[in-house]
């Protein structure tokens, strides 16, 4: 049996000019991940990654302390966040003029930034619930992947890792918090709604674990933050 550790990247730099970066506290929590692997003792005989910038910063920052075969270090496509924040802000001033209800949400005020955070996920929430079941399928243009697009190359993405990974192994994938709620949903076999739902949840730099055989997949670990003792470092945006 091998063990797949999943890890959503660093904290990226919200309402900043370029959010696929990370924060300050981003690059600290990667670094403390890196770590904790290290002082576990854990070696990587594979290390996959995503193709994002705040992916690709957060692999770097791990593997300067944690151990692992540099020669089996991967970028896999298949670990790309979904595209429902870039298709919220591609189609908002269109849709919000159908939706009454995201208008709503829209124009409630907010006084300092953690009112501000919190009104946008409100927004971005109401949103997602409505964009997995195609309620905007009219509106979004071709070139962005659906949400049932996304399920189905996360998959690929687990079946890519499982034939890849050999008895024994430990394989670390960095990547979203989109792929890991979907690839544990696949695990346990939960609906697109609840894999949306537990992917708001998913920590920065958190670390899932999935036991795998050819046959079978077990999720044994979600969202752990054992590296971070800090309070203020655990953060969800």
């Amino acid at each position: 049996m091998g063990v797949l550790f999943c890890v959503r990247h660093g904290q990226a730099s919200i309402f900043s000019d370029n959010y696929d970066q990370l924060s300050e506290k981003g690059q600290l929590q990667a670094e403390l991940l890196g770590r904790y692997f290290q002082e576990k003792e854990l070696a990587f005989d594979k290390v996959f990654f995503g193709p994002l910038q705040r992916q690709i910063h957060t692999k770097d920052l791990i593997l300067q302390h944690a151990l692992h075969d540099s020669s089996q270090v991967i970028e896999m496509p298949e670990l790309h966040e979904h595209e429902g924040y870039t298709t919220m802000k591609r189609i908002l001033p269109e849709i919000i003029e159908h939706d009454s209800g995201l208008k709503n949400l829209m124009n409630q005020p907010w006084d300092n930034p953690q009112d501000q955070i919190r009104h946008h996920m409100r927004v971005y929430e109401y949103f997602s619930h409505n964009w997995i079941k195609d309620t905007y399928a009219d509106y979004i243009p071709d070139d962005l992947q659906s949400w049932s697009s996304f399920i189905e190359t996360c998959s690929m993405a687990l079946v890519k890792i499982s034939n890849a990974l050999s008895r024994g192994e430990k394989v670390l994938a960095v990547t979203s918090a989109g792929p890991v709620a979907a690839m544990a949903g696949s695990v346990l076999g939960l609906s697109s709604s609840k894999i949306l739902e537990q992917s708001w949840i998913v920590y920065n730099s958190s670390v899932s674990e999935i036991l795998m055989t050819q046959e079978r997949k077990t999720l044994s670990v979600f969202n752990h933050l054992s590296h971070l003792s800090d309070p203020s470092l655990k953060t969800l945006v």
